[in-house]
């Protein structure tokens, strides 16, 4: 399979509905992004959040994390660029709730809020049982397909929302990455053999093909 459909596949799997083009072309934009990254679509708390957010998502180990390959720039240009208005909006509305959430459970100053703060908010959120996530999820449809839309009672569904959405574009942008699909997943530049069932751990010793 080559690689622009793997990850236009990937994207599917995840809930995107973007061409393969655009993706390729956020990640070459995303390249040389360096420590002086401003974002082009969140405010620079929102940035600093984000940033945050995707280490403790995909932190770096034996491997590089999220930030070693740009991930919150990805994520930025990725909704920049191809989220339509009404999907912006409520990406806004849910990052405003979840900032309010920060400030209050932890630390008025962005600066202030430390990586065990935001493991614990992802865990407050992730961590749940399925009648929850269930609710949660019900409630987050019944919102975004209303008209007279309110926040109100719903806060925890749609910030489980944003932080879903979060998590899946960190892993697309990470997965899409040159870096980790050449050097950490299993790489194969010329596909050869189609092998249609054969054993990951044989095949591959494990890791999953490179998009």
């Amino acid at each position: 399979m080559e690689r622009r459909e793997a990850i236009k596949n990937l994207g599917l799997s995840l809930g995107f509905v973007v061409s393969t083009p655009t993706i390729l072309s956020l990640l070459q934009s995303c390249q040389n992004k360096t420590e002086s990254w401003v974002p082009a679509f969140f405010n620079i708390e929102e940035g600093m959040v984000l940033q945050q957010l995707v280490d403790i998502i995909l932190p770096k180990t034996d491997t590089p994390g999220a930030l070693d390959v740009n991930v919150p720039q990805f994520i930025d240009a990725f909704v920049n660029e191809t989220f339509e208005t009404e999907e912006k909006t409520h990406l806004k509305t849910e990052f405003s709730l979840l900032m309010n959430t920060i400030k209050t459970e932890y630390n008025q100053d962005i600066n202030d809020v430390n990586p065990e703060n935001y493991d614990n908010l992802l865990s407050t959120y992730f961590k749940i049982d399925e009648v929850k996530l269930e609710n949660w999820e019900a409630q987050i449809e019944t919102y975004k397909a209303s008209e007279n839309q309110t926040t109100n009672g719903i806060e925890d569904a749609l910030q489980f929302d944003l932080l879903n959405n979060i998590r899946s574009m960190s892993v697309l942008g990470y997965k899409s990455s040159e870096m980790v699909g050449e050097n950490i997943l299993a790489y194969d530049p010329i596909p050869g053999v189609y092998i249609p069932c054969g054993n990951l751990d044989e095949l591959t010793g494990g890791k999953d093909w490179s998009l």
